[in-house]
């Protein structure tokens, strides 16, 4: 894999969509565009999709169920990725309640979830891990 360019959208859905056209247009044998912003991957697969490219140009990206649940299950979009909001939610929760009974210390480098596991600490960042796939599979699952 080779990458062609890097084009901004400003976190405008019409703006990816202008650039993924354009980077089709300039690189006939694209093969991916992966999109890192959620404007950015409906953008994406609207142009793959119109330019009748959907299977051979491959979308991927960071973004909302909701947004690209279409595209993915018109098979335009291959995945989409994102935290899972529960477990987001949880562990913030969880963590937050640890730092106030103060079983949560600074430096330390681990915190054990009840519910999640054991997580990495950078910082003062809880590391929460592998983000989860959304794909045609499971993409309903999710209403968010």
């Amino acid at each position: 894999m080779r990458l062609v360019a890097v084009r901004p959208c400003d976190d405008l859905k019409d703006k990816a969509q202008s650039e993924a056209t354009a980077l089709m247009s300039a690189h006939p044998n694209l093969r991916l565009i992966m999109a890192i912003c959620s404007p950015a991957v409906p953008g994406a697969a609207e142009a793959v999709k119109q330019a009748g490219k959907a299977g051979r140009v491959k979308v991927i990206g960071l973004g909302l169920p909701s947004e690209n649940r279409r595209y993915v299950k018109e098979g335009v979009t291959d995945t989409v990725i994102l935290w899972k909001t529960e477990d987001l939610g949880y562990l913030t929760l969880e963590a937050a309640v640890a730092v106030a009974r103060g079983t949560l210390k600074p430096g330390a480098s681990r915190f054990v979830s009840r519910k999640l596991g054991s997580f990495e600490i950078q910082g003062d960042n809880i590391i929460l891990g592998t983000p989860f796939a959304f794909n045609r599979d499971n993409i309903d699952q999710f209403n968010f």
